[in-house]
């Protein structure tokens, strides 16, 4: 009688799945038993309804740990930006490829995103240019799950990561794609926006970093990327020329080391952790339908990628998923009435369904 009775006053239609102390209020204007606030607690908390649409205890957010590159063009991001408004061009979107050390970003408009186009622009503007790297970090666009993609990587020998779905604190390169965003809608006119292209690649490239302490053209070339009309400037009146090229990577690198240690001074394992097999909730961050619950799963935690990033077996797709989108999966409630009638002792009585249940009145 009793998983009725908490099945009655939660998950019924006329219930509609209200709190734990809702949930106690309701039933102790009728019943009573031994046990049976903990018993409401330990039902409402292994609600898997709730669990998808509620929002739970609060859950510290992950610790970050940036890694740092140590030489230009080691680790590159590469995204896909649009689709945008069609232009005269019939371009509808930007490939964006950045150098996570020295902040360098070069980019293209393109008509397509296909896994082949995005090689061919790889090829031409970074590959032949500033030669290959040793990683490549992207999203976990289907392109970037092609088996052209994984064969590519593996002629090239370039490993690949992907960045946590959803998740941009986790992708080290958004800073610099809002940046190019931002720049862009600056341009007039909007409709000719891959015209305008180049010059805001020119404007990102002069631009001081706040993690290097430099801009990208001084420390990928060596010099500031001349202006119209600073070679009329007297030599004496010119900036002091750049140090080296080993003196420039070695205070970039130092730079970047202090400058995320004064961001997250003080390393911590994450609160929450999870191991293989473990079953999970993920955040519903694109739902179908307004009314579509927040948090879908359970989910089976398949591997663990980094220290906040997990890879979950979603509905078959095995997707990465940062620890900040994730959160413990209600425990599974065992079937059937026998937990519950446990509890009534070994006397028959016992057996029967709504023995140790006590039904008050109202006037009670």
């Amino acid at each position: 009688m009793r998983p009725r009775i908490l099945d009655e006053y939660h998950e019924s239609r006329l219930a509609g799945h209200p709190g734990r102390d809702e949930t106690q209020r309701a039933i102790q204007r009728l019943y009573h038993w031994p046990g049976m606030n903990k018993d409401i607690k330990t039902y409402v908390r292994t609600c898997l309804v709730c669990a998808s649409e509620k929002r739970g205890a609060p859950q510290g957010a992950a610790p970050q740990r940036p890694h740092v590159p140590e030489q230009p063009w080691k680790t590159i991001s590469l995204d896909v930006l649009g689709p945008y408004p069609e232009t005269k061009e019939k371009n509808r979107f930007v490939m964006v490829a950045t150098d996570l050390f020295t902040k360098w970003v070069e980019a293209k408009p393109t008509q397509k995103s296909t896994i082949r186009s995005m090689i061919q622009f790889l090829e031409e503007e970074v590959f032949h240019r500033w030669g290959f790297p040793e990683q490549i970090i992207t999203d976990n666009g289907p392109q970037f799950r092609s088996n052209v993609w994984r064969q590519y990587l593996t002629r090239q020998h370039l490993n690949h990561f992907t960045a946590p779905i959803y998740h941009q604190r986790a992708n080290p390169v958004e800073r610099r794609v809002q940046e190019l965003k931002k720049v862009l809608r600056t341009k007039e006119p909007r409709e000719r926006w891959d015209q305008h292209l180049s010059e805001a690649l020119y404007n990102l490239r002069t631009r001081t970093n706040a993690a290097t302490g430099t801009s990208p053209s001084e420390l990928l070339l060596g010099h500031v990327l001349p202006r119209p009309g600073d070679w009329a400037v007297p030599p004496e009146a010119q900036p002091p020329t750049p140090p080296p090229r080993e003196d420039r990577v070695r205070r970039a690198r130092d730079r970047q080391v202090v400058y995320q240690r004064r961001l997250f001074p003080r390393p911590r394992e994450p609160q929450l952790q999870f191991k293989r097999g473990d079953q999970v909730m993920a955040r519903n961050h694109q739902p179908g339908h307004p009314l579509d619950k927040k948090w879908t799963g359970p989910h089976e935690i398949t591997r663990k990628l980094g220290e906040s990033t997990y890879e979950l077996d979603r509905d078959g797709l095995l997707l990465p998923f940062h620890l900040d989108d994730l959160r413990p999966a209600p425990a599974a409630r065992t079937p059937g009435p026998s937990p519950w009638r446990r509890r009534l002792g070994g006397r028959r009585r016992g057996n029967h369904p709504g023995a140790g249940v006590v039904q008050c009145s109202a006037a009670q």
